[in-house]
């Protein structure tokens, strides 16, 4: 994503605030920085959680609960363009399993399904092979 900014009134959006946003007057090299919100407001941000939802409810439309491997090594292929590895897949049901039992115990199985998808999906969004570009 590229955005505008300048020093002038205006030239900055608010949320680059949360990204580390350059300063306009540092144009020849730029300090490597961490701003540990940016997690947090990716993680929380109205963006991550409707465009997971949507993604989740793609990946699931159509596939049975017993197809999570195949389902998974899609939504790896869909937002990071490659497979999971052995250990990230493992990690991945693993983590599936819990959220399902955790939400189901105030949910519908379908729903706890589908939160279980959708929180898979925002942990995707804030991976590393998806917000770094190399």
């Amino acid at each position: 994503l590229y955005f505008a900014c300048h020093p002038e009134g205006g030239g900055a959006l608010k949320v680059l605030e949360f990204f580390d946003g350059p300063d306009p007057c540092d144009c020849y090299k730029r300090a490597q920085t961490l701003v540990p919100q940016q997690a947090l407001a990716l993680t929380n941000s109205e963006f991550t959680l409707v465009r997971s939802r949507l993604l989740a409810q793609r990946l699931l439309d159509g596939t049975a609960a017993d197809q999570a491997e195949k389902t998974i090594t899609i939504a790896f292929e869909s937002v990071l363009t490659r497979r999971p590895s052995t250990v990230e897949l493992t990690a991945c049901q693993d983590f599936l399993k819990v959220q399902t039992e955790l939400v189901g115990k105030t949910a519908k199985p379908e729903v706890a399904r589908q939160r279980a998808w959708e929180s898979l999906v925002r942990v995707l969004f804030s991976h590393h092979d998806f917000i770094t570009l190399r």
